[in-house]
C-alpha cells in the first residue's frame, strides 16, 4: 500500500489537494482511493499553513514510512516454521 498526494486545479479557486491510498490488485490494476481532502491551497493558507503543499507531502511521506515498517518480508519467518 503506498499514499501519495494528488495536485489538481478543478476550480478557479486555485489548486486543490488530495490524499490518496494506492494498492495492486493482483490480476487486476492499481487502485487509488481518495482518503483526505483539505482542500484549496489558498483556504489552508487562511488556516495558518505556511506551505500546504510541503506540509502535505511530509504527511504522506510519514504514513509511507509507518506503513513500510508494518509489512512483514521473507525473511521475518519465526524459527518454528523453519525447523525440520
Amino acid at each position: 500500500m503506498s499514499y501519495f498526494l494528488r495536485k489538481t486545479t478543478p476550480s478557479k479557486k486555485g489548486l486543490y489537494l488530495r490524499f490518496y491510498e494506492g494498492e495492486y490488485v493482483p490480476g487486476k490494476c492499481k487502485r487509488n482511493f481518495s482518503f483526505r481532502s483539505p482542500g484549496c491551497v489558498s483556504g489552508s493558507k487562511a488556516k495558518g499553513i505556511e506551505d500546504p503543499i510541503a506540509y502535505g507531502q511530509r504527511l504522506v511521506d510519514e504514513l509511507n514510512s509507518a506503513d513500510s515498517a508494518d509489512v512483514k518480508q521473507i525473511g521475518d519467518v519465526g524459527g518454528a516454521l523453519l525447523n525440520f
